[in-house]
């Protein structure tokens, strides 16, 4: 197999040819205890973590994802009695799709890496939601990947379908969309058409909005296991467990994840800005820089309110975001400082054993 078929990309070629590589495997899925990893001649590789990464990665972004190019080592049967390798580097990610993990601790999860597309999956029905949109909007943007709407179940929308692509070319006037039904195949050359040879597209979504139904038409066979819509609520279930690297017939590849319950943003404020240039162009007129957009005199978000220009919902959105991505960044820096006050310790603490050692002699 072609290595740019397998969405290798130039910017790669520095790292790819060192001598102490024996192979460059491309990860299409996560398991338990080990990576799964295609070479570029097509052959499968449980990949291992070497000693050297298992201890010095500190956080969960920096092991493999699903979508990384890692270089291995010789191969050999593991005790699964499978090939396998030892993975010794994972190549500098010319894009990530990440999202804050939830809890105490800061840190990041990758949901995809290298990807030229993250294909945004909502339904037109009562899962549609432009403000959940936005966030997976800021994962892609800050990540690097290009963003694409993808409107699925749209001949469950009763002729309403108008509607909820009004919706979205309000919120998103510059990002692209798809219509799609998995009754009438409707969607399926579109993005084939977007998905050319050589380029990943990543699909993100809720449980239950189509991704996997959406994946296994894309792919021509069932990949992914796919669920029932619910009477109640018109949801479909969840069935993908795990991320997974698909080819499809025409050469684009498809990294399918499990519906995402919360989107933990991750970002920068300018993310943002872009994201919703109508609220940050008024921001930044107001009368004082640091204006939080509440009581402040000569405020132009509250005048915007106040004439109805801008919506209480669009004004609760922004101030949320920035709030969440603000709260991540002081966390992931807190973190990063810590890690490097935990490398200056063993720095410290092998220079004081190297000058006992010399000292010995």
């Amino acid at each position: 197999m072609d290595r740019n078929k397998l969405g290798w990309s130039p910017s790669l070629d520095q790292h790819g040819e060192r001598s102490e590589y024996e192979s460059l495997v491309r990860i299409i899925a996560r398991h338990k205890a080990f990576w799964q990893g295609l070479t570029v001649s097509g052959n499968r590789l449980n990949c291992h973590l070497s000693g050297k990464m298992s201890h010095e990665a500190f956080t969960g972004a920096q092991l493999p994802a699903v979508g990384d190019w890692c270089a291995t080592g010789a191969s050999f049967l593991d005790e699964t009695n499978n090939s396998a390798a030892v993975v010794k580097a994972v190549l500098p990610r010319r894009s990530v799709v990440a999202r804050m993990v939830a809890g105490v601790d800061a840190d990041e999860q990758v949901l995809a890496a290298n990807v030229d597309y993250a294909f945004l999956v909502t339904s037109a029905n009562k899962n549609f939601n432009v403000n959940r949109l936005r966030r997976y909007m800021i994962l892609a943007n800050h990540g690097g990947a290009q963003p694409v709407v993808v409107l699925s179940k749209v001949d469950l929308a009763d002729g309403a379908e108008r509607d909820f692509v009004d919706r979205l070319q309000a919120a998103f006037p510059d990002v692209r969309y798809v219509l799609s039904s998995a009754l009438s195949l409707t969607g399926v050359e579109r993005i084939e058409s977007i998905l050319r040879e050589g380029k990943t597209g990543v699909f993100l979504g809720s449980s239950g909005v189509g991704k996997s139904t959406l994946v296994n038409l894309l792919l021509g066979r069932e990949a992914q296991r796919t669920g029932e819509i619910r009477e109640n609520d018109a949801k479909g279930r969840h069935t993908t467990s795990g991320a997974g690297l698909f080819f499809m017939p025409k050469g684009g590849m498809i990294i399918d994840t499990p519906g995402l319950r919360e989107v933990h943003v991750l970002g920068a404020e300018a993310d943002l800005d872009r994201l919703m240039p109508s609220f940050s162009e008024l921001a930044a007129t107001c009368k004082f820089g640091n204006c939080t957009h509440n009581t402040e005199p000569g405020c132009q978000v509250q005048k915007a309110l106040a004439d109805e220009r801008l919506s209480r919902g669009e004004l609760d959105c922004y101030l949320k975001l920035n709030k969440e991505l603000a709260y991540a960044r002081r966390k992931l820096d807190k973190r990063a400082a810590i890690q490097e006050h935990v490398r200056w310790k063993k720095v410290a603490a092998q220079q004081r054993q190297l000058s006992k050692e010399r000292g010995r002699f």
